[in-house]
């Protein structure tokens, strides 16, 4: 017997050790995997051997070519592949809509509402963290906003910034507030924690870009994430970090997490500067690039600068994930 196998799904390949379930080992390197009772009685995570052994604990028997297995509760005697829809990579997931209650809003600055959102009974939130939704309100475009909490859950947390300045974002927010319930597809982005870090990572907010970074750092302690991580968030003025204390707390709590506050306390909305801190902020305080995996999330100026900076200095492009460049790419 061999201490690891290699289980094919389509086009996607991933270890899986001696003894681990199937579904188990497909999260564990960051696969998404459709599972509900987890016992082996739904058929939810339902898969065909095409090639391969597997031994079935909720059948109790070996199964070969041509027969059905549970994922939750087979592990693998053989390299193997698979035919199922319950494995997939999660930027191939096709975003659904759904009806949410309108749980709760809560100011967290003057300006920044925490805004939670419950999905319906026996539903939880299919998407990985880093991911973003959209709010779909009657004729109007979808407004799009990151996911600030943890998969795996009915309740969605997102950070919306509205002011009277900001006429859009009052209409969502004042819609929100009237409504008992609110239309979201279901998610989006393929800058998220679809795969383990297998080195330092690099965590950089400007505003509310922190809600999509905070859900990627807290994803990584569950996880036990040993490599170093450094966040740094940024705004014009201090009072822009609306969970300053917060992030202060997981450098405070967990060895590897350093945070870098970067603010000028310079009131003008135009100013732009704040970009330039942010990215001579990362450069000051880490000597070696290379092997590091950057997330960044924050205007386009702001992302672009960074990229072009940090490959300056040894990032392997590769390794640079915002949201940006899938919406706004430069031409």
């Amino acid at each position: 017997m061999k201490d690891i196998y290699k289980v094919s799904v389509g086009d996607t390949v991933f270890e899986v050790k001696a003894g681990e379930t199937i579904s188990d080992a497909a999260q564990r390197q960051g696969l998404k995997v459709r599972l509900s009772c987890r016992n082996g009685v739904c058929w939810v995570c339902e898969a065909t051997v095409d090639v391969g052994s597997l031994f079935d604990a909720s059948q109790g028997q070996n199964i070969g070519p041509g027969g059905v297995v549970r994922l939750c509760r087979s592990i693998t005697l053989s390299d193997a592949v698979l035919a199922t829809d319950s494995i997939f990579q999660p930027g191939n997931v096709v975003a659904k809509e759904f009806a949410c209650q309108v749980a709760a809003i809560k100011p967290l600055s003057d300006d920044v509402f925490s805004v939670l959102l419950r999905l319906p009974a026996g539903t939880k939130g299919d998407f990985v963290a880093g991911q973003y939704l959209s709010i779909n309100l009657p004729d109007a475009d979808p407004a799009f906003f990151s996911i600030a909490s943890q998969p795996d859950s009915r309740d969605i947390e997102l950070h919306v910034q509205a002011s009277p300045m900001r006429e859009s974002a009052m209409t969502i927010l004042n819609h929100l507030r009237e409504s008992l319930t609110v239309k979201i597809s279901l998610a989006y982005g393929k800058a998220c924690l679809n795969h383990p870090p297998s080195g330092p990572v690099i965590l950089i907010a400007a505003g509310t870009g922190y809600a999509q970074v905070r859900s990627i750092m807290e994803a990584l302690i569950a996880q036990g994430f040993a490599y170093p991580i450094k966040l740094f968030w940024g705004g014009r003025e201090k009072r822009d970090l609306y969970l300053l204390e917060e992030a202060e707390r997981f450098a405070n709590q967990h060895a590897n997490i350093e945070f870098y506050p970067v603010y000028a306390d310079i009131e003008d909305n135009d100013w732009s500067g704040h970009h330039a801190q942010l990215v001579n902020a990362v450069l000051s305080t880490t000597a070696d690039l290379t092997a590091a995996e950057i997330f960044v999330s924050g205007s386009p100026g702001l992302v672009y600068e960074a990229l072009d900076e940090f490959i300056e200095n040894g990032l392997d492009e590769q390794k640079f994930y915002s949201d940006v460049l899938e919406y706004a790419p430069r031409n």
